[in-house]
């Protein structure tokens, strides 16, 4: 996806701007294209989460994500690749030799089995980013054959993505620590010692 490989944190010089450009992204993955596995299985986001961190020392904190997973010292993804985690999967295009980190994670997909048993079960939509994983690995194979993950583009459909903060993430401070409530901020839904990250990251259809 040359929107993900022409990414770089580095290039915007303000909030908006990085902003737009998660919006375009957002576009494309929502409203322009699908995942195919194995030919078999296609899978379209409909609800996804960016992060994004630059390593520099010297960065804004607005180019900062401290709740970001994959930072520090850790090593760099090459672009275009996947990270399953404890939350799901993340699809990443980060650059090491700009030293900026970035991803978004798939909440929910809709989805169209060319296995399925039934008609109920061929087509659907999924909440739950988790179950990502069989869906994306559930086809691995261990004679050689491997496994096919691509990104294909279809038309670009008219549509604007809503907006949301990213889901029971905290605010951090510069030390990787949930930052405590003041006597004027609102704590997260369910956890009164925590303050909601406010970026708007999230986008949906």
């Amino acid at each position: 996806m040359p929107l993900l490989e022409d990414f770089n944190l580095n290039s915007f010089n303000s909030p908006k701007a990085l902003d737009e450009a998660l919006m375009e992204i957002a576009k494309r993955v929502l409203f322009g294209g699908h995942f195919s596995i194995d030919n078999q299985l296609d899978v379209y986001p409909c609800d996804i989460e960016f992060y994004c961190h630059s390593d520099k020392s010297d960065a804004p904190k607005w180019k900062k994500d401290y709740g970001m997973y994959h930072t520090g010292d850790l090593p760099y993804f090459p672009k275009c690749s996947l990270f399953p985690h404890s939350s799901g999967i993340d699809f990443r295009f980060e650059d090491e030799s700009e030293q900026f980190r970035a991803s978004f994670l798939i909440r929910g997909y809709d989805f169209d089995d060319a296995n399925a048993r039934t008609d109920k079960e061929k087509h659907g939509r999924i909440s739950n980013p988790t179950y990502l994983w069989e869906d994306l690995f559930g086809s691995c194979r261990f004679d050689g054959q491997g496994l096919n993950i691509k990104w294909v583009d279809d038309s670009l459909k008219e549509g604007t993505p809503k907006l949301d903060v990213r889901f029971n993430l905290c605010k951090y401070d510069d030390h990787y620590k949930p930052t405590l409530p003041g006597p004027e901020d609102e704590p997260m839904k369910g956890k009164k010692n925590r303050v909601q990250d406010p970026k708007l990251w999230r986008f949906k259809r």
